[in-house]
Parts: C-alpha cells; sequence; structure tokens
C-alpha cells in the first residue's frame, strides 16, 4: 500500500488530525519489478554477447542467422559471417571498411526506424527477389552512454517461396475435385433424364441405385474442391448421403426415421470414397428389404474408432436380409470387394434385436486419419 499523510491545523496552528490517503500499488510494484527483471536480463544477454564475438568469435559465425551489432547512431560495430555476405552482396561497400560505417549504407533495406528504438521491432523484408525477417533488439547495459540494438536475419526466401507452391498447388487441386463433381453431376443429370424419358420400375430402381452411387462420389469430391486438402471430413460426408439415398429412394409406403451416431474422423480422399460408396449400398439394401409391409422404419447408422479400428455400421428395425437375398445382392458385393481390396478390411452382416439386420465395416486407421 502507498500512503500520503497529510496534518491538519486549526486557526491557530495546532495540529487537531491527520488525513492519511491509501492507494493499492500492488499492480504497479508488479510492473516495475518485471521492468528491472527485463532490464537485468537484457543486460545479461549484451554481456553475454558481447563475451562471445569477443572471446568465443566462431559461435555467433555458425549460428544460421545474420548478426549485426549497431551503435545508437546506426553505425556497425560487429558483423558475422552471414552478415558479412549480404553486407557485400547488397551494399556498396568493401569487407574492409564496413566496421563504423552506418547499417542503411551497408543495407538498403534498412530504415532508421528499425534502429531507432528502445525496444523490439519484427519485420518481413523483401527486398531483390529476397525474403528476410528481420529482429531488432535493443540492448542496454548499465554504464554504457548509449545503447545498443542487435540485427538478426533470417532469409526465409526458400521458405515463402514453398509456401506459394503449396497455395498455388491447393488452388489447383480445389479445381480438379471441382470439375470431377461438375462432371459426375453432369452424369448424374443425364440418367434423371433418361429415368424422365420413361423407363421400367425394374429399370428405374436401377438408374436410381446408379445415381445413387455416382451422388456419393460426387459429395466426396464436392467436400474437396473447397476444402483443398486430400482428407476428407467423414461426419459431414456419411450425413448428407444418408439424408440424400434416404430421400432419392422410392419408399412412400414406409416412414423411414434416420438416427446417425459420428465421430468427427478424417480420411484420405480414396478412402473416404470408398467409404461413401460402401454406404450407399448398404443403405439401399436396407430400404430396399428390411421394410417390406412396414408402415414406419427405423435406420441407425454410426462411424467410431475403437481399439485401432474405424467402425462403420448401418442397422435397421426391419424383418431382417435372409441368407438367400444376401447372397444375391450385386450391392453387398461391392461392399465386400470395397472393404477387402481398398480398406484392408472386413465386413460383417448379421440379424439383430426382433429380426433387423446391422452390417459393419471395420479396418484399421493411420494415427494421421484423426482430425
Amino acid at each position: 500500500m502507498k500512503q500520503n499523510v497529510t496534518t491538519i491545523c486549526n486557526q491557530s496552528g495546532k495540529t487537531i488530525g491527520l488525513l492519511i490517503l491509501e492507494q493499492e500499488i500492488t499492480l504497479q510494484v508488479k510492473r516495475e519489478n518485471e521492468l528491472a527483471i527485463l532490464s537485468e536480463t537484457t543486460e545479461e544477454f549484451y554481456r553475454t554477447f558481447w563475451d562471445f564475438i569477443t572471446k568465443e568469435q566462431a559461435i555467433p559465425d555458425i549460428i544460421e542467422e545474420a548478426l549485426i551489432l549497431l551503435r545508437e547512431d546506426g553505425c556497425i560495430l560487429y558483423a558475422n559471417n552471414f552478415a558479412i555476405g549480404l553486407i557485400e552482396g547488397y551494399g556498396q561497400l568493401k569487407l574492409k571498411n564496413y566496421m563504423n560505417s552506418r547499417i542503411h549504407e551497408c543495407l538498403p533495406f534498412i530504415d532508421i526506424s528499425d534502429y531507432k528504438h528502445d525496444a523490439f521491432v519484427q519485420r518481413e523484408i523483401h527486398y531483390l527477389e529476397k525474403v528476410f525477417i528481420l529482429r531488432a533488439i535493443c540492448l542496454k547495459k548499465k554504464g554504457d552512454k548509449g545503447d545498443r540494438i542487435l540485427l538478426a536475419f533470417r532469409d526465409v526466401t526458400d521458405l515463402r517461396n514453398k509456401e506459394r507452391q503449396l497455395m498455388v498447388k491447393s488452388a489447383v487441386i480445389k479445381e480438379i475435385h471441382h470439375r470431377v463433381k461438375n462432371n459426375l453431376q453432369t452424369v448424374g443429370s443425364l440418367l434423371r433424364l433418361q429415368m424422365r424419358r420413361g423407363v421400367s420400375e425394374e429399370a428405374k430402381q436401377s438408374y436410381q441405385e446408379s445415381l445413387n452411387r455416382i451422388t456419393s462420389i460426387a459429395t466426396v469430391h464436392e467436400v474437396l474442391s473447397y476444402s483443398g486438402i486430400e482428407r476428407v471430413n467423414m461426419d459431414e460426408i456419411i450425413h448428407k448421403i444418408a439424408k440424400t439415398v434416404i430421400h432419392n429412394l422410392p419408399h412412400s409406403e414406409c416412414r423411414i426415421q434416420l438416427e446417425l451416431e459420428t465421430e468427427p474422423l478424417s480420411l484420405h480422399s480414396d478412402q473416404a470414397v470408398s467409404l461413401a460408396l460402401i454406404l450407399t449400398e448398404l443403405l439401399q439394401n436396407c430400404l430396399k428389404h428390411a421394410f417390406k409391409g412396414r408402415a414406419t422404419g427405423q435406420i441407425s447408422v454410426g462411424l467410431y474408432l475403437l481399439d485401432q479400428q474405424i467402425h462403420l455400421f448401418v442397422r435397421d428395425n426391419g424383418i431382417g436380409m435372409q441368407e438367400t437375398e444376401k447372397a444375391d445382392q450385386l450391392g453387398l458385393e461391392i461392399v465386400k470387394n470395397l472393404t477387402q481390396y481398398d480398406l484392408s478390411g472386413v465386413f460383417e452382416w448379421k440379424l439383430w434385436g426382433g429380426g433387423g439386420t446391422v452390417a459393419s465395416v471395420t479396418f484399421p486407421f493411420r494415427q494421421e486419419e484423426i482430425l
């Protein structure tokens, strides 16, 4: 606490009381202590750095940064080998006379504001197709008449070039996925047009199943077209595909309730396409066989990670698929092949509950596949 004490006197000048004003200064003391510690740290850093360049000159020279020590007026006191290379490359001075020269004469991209300060400055410099990160630190030392400024340059030209290349590649990847999505949607539109021109009910069902497969693949590429990376959030994909398939397939005589139990798992694009097709086939099988003669039905779709394996299941509360139906289904054959050859996993099918069916796909995951 900080106290200010003032005496209170009467008309004759006799003290009759005291006025005490108290102020809580904990934060102020804390800041003063921090400034004192910072000052001591800066001084220690200056002393250590100066010892390096006077006694162990090899140490600054192996640091992969250009180090330049300046006086307060911007004149050079010291430069390591990387800094000397910069001076010889961009300045007008020779190696023998850079000492005690002003920094902006040696390196024209340096501004006065880079060394006329008493704290820390960092900025990115673009000069003659080169990119540098400049850090300027004010070093204070007790007893010195002026401050010292340490300039540290790091050449990040290669890093920035790689970043630009990645941005270009990302844009190209987005465009490729966008065009694939558009082409698939065009094929889907042609199928819908053919269906409207009059086909048998049996053929119409086959058309719709093919359309659902195309839509599933297009959904994956749609997500990839705006993400710009070769990974897909399967939680989003599953939600879109499940709702689309149930909406598209004719099942007006049965009202379907959809439940989704998914975790936010990320897969590479090729695995995402395979899993999207698998989900489409399993949902189509449910809608074709599980709810015959039923007014209502429930389908649950789940995706989760357990015991180093990714699990996808599609479960219904219908009448159950018979073994003969199971053996004859092209859709299930597609699921088996995709699971075995694309995902290196296992496909299982069994009755569940009071006659319903649960189909599951299990396959190993790589650590980077988790969001």
